[in-house]
């Protein structure tokens, strides 16, 4: 794996729905063999200066991913083990721009996803910047947390919630689909069920045949 042919990729380490770090391939290079979360530690120490992307990489709810291209040249998201070692990345890279994912795991508690508008010139960043906070499962919200809430600054999922919606992003990959939201009248701030309803989708179009019953709950 030769310097001139890693060059031909980049990588980019991104936390959550947060902000993305470029990494000169060079720098990903020198941590050859050590264990994936042992080079991430050493490169966000030296080139990112994120304290809270580093305190993740520290927590022991940690959920990793690659996103490269397969064989074929086609976008590939794989599971990334933080024992693995780093060299699966430097191989992806050879091949093309890498993108190493950093997220909380979605068990148990209720997260919460503060909306952060970002202000950078490149083109993945006109979107909101989402920060998410995850809670035990015992958290009862507070008086400011469903002040946030009507005002629409954030949105409180159970963690179940937040598991079956990566499970049907992950199915669908790049095809459309709908889904709607579900909370209880008890705590009508909280999210705590998702609903698909019957539908046809495509890549670009989706359309349900109608609204589905909601429970009365």
């Amino acid at each position: 794996m030769g310097d001139e042919s890693r060059a031909k990729g980049k990588l980019r380490i991104t936390a959550g729905a947060g902000e993305g770090y470029e990494v000169d391939p060079e720098v990903a290079a020198k941590h050859s063999g050590q264990p994936v979360r042992d080079a991430l530690l050493s490169i966000i120490q030296d080139e990112v200066h994120d304290p809270e992307l580093r305190q993740m990489l520290l927590e022991p709810r940690l959920a990793l991913e690659l996103y490269g291209e397969d064989e074929d040249g086609q976008p590939q998201e794989v599971p990334l083990s933080p024992t693995e070692r780093w060299d699966q990345v430097l191989q992806k890279l050879e091949k093309a721009d890498v993108e190493v994912g950093i997220a909380r795991s979605h068990a148990g508690g209720v997260s919460r996803r503060v909306e952060r508008h970002r202000r950078n010139r490149t083109l993945d960043q006109r979107f909101p910047r989402q920060r998410v906070v995850t809670h035990p499962v015992e958290y009862q919200l507070t008086d400011d947390d469903r002040v946030d809430v009507r005002n629409g600054q954030a949105v409180f999922f159970t963690g179940e919630v937040l598991a079956k919606a990566e499970c049907i992003c992950r199915e669908l990959g790049d095809r459309e689909a709908l889904w709607y939201y579900a909370a209880s009248s008890r705590n009508t701030c909280v999210i705590e069920e998702v609903i698909i309803p019957k539908q046809t989708g495509s890549g670009v179009h989706c359309q349900a045949d109608r609204t589905p019953d909601l429970p009365d709950a």
